[in-house]
């Protein structure tokens, strides 16, 4: 058995229609299953509803693991920074999704564009395209669009500030 992480979060609203959000921390096994884990987070609502006028509207299940398997160290010169956004099409809508991945590999790139045939670019628009995916709302994501290289300034951004 291995403990990971897991965090509840609940939205509760007021009678003003005034929201918060608070979360606990709670390990697990990570041999439950999402069923197991459902019925615990019901169970926990319930005790919190039980200590709250408000009216809980919203919950979320984390579970924070370390990952294993994969890269055992980043490739020289990635960052963070240097994203990837891949915009898709969503079923029955006219909004787009995007999914902006960070440290994005610079092979994948032809000057600001991704190269939306290179064979992994390709299996992973695949996979978010394959139904199961969806957008915040629970819309289906439907079909990729274009990807670019764009930026994310934070961390720098945050160094110079300190004079770093």
């Amino acid at each position: 058995m291995t403990l990971v992480l897991a965090r509840y979060t609940l939205t509760i609203k007021d009678a003003d229609g005034e929201k918060a959000a608070f979360k606990v921390f709670r390990k697990i096994d990570d041999a439950n299953t999402i069923v197991t884990e459902l019925a615990a987070m019901a169970a926990y609502r319930a005790l919190v509803e039980a200590v709250v006028d408000g009216k809980i509207i919203f919950e979320e299940l984390v579970l924070k693991r370390a990952v294993t398997a994969g890269k055992t160290d980043p490739v020289a010169n990635s960052e963070v920074e240097k994203t990837g956004l891949l915009n898709f099409s969503l079923t029955n809508s006219t909004f787009t999704e995007s999914v902006d991945i960070p440290a994005f590999f610079l092979d994948g790139f032809d000057k600001n564009s991704i190269i939306m045939d290179d064979l992994a670019v390709a299996a992973l628009t695949d996979e978010l395209t394959d139904g199961s995916y969806m957008n915040e709302s629970g819309v289906a994501i439907n079909e990729v669009l274009d990807g670019r290289k764009t930026f994310r300034k934070h961390r720098k951004q945050t160094l110079r500030a300190r004079g770093v």
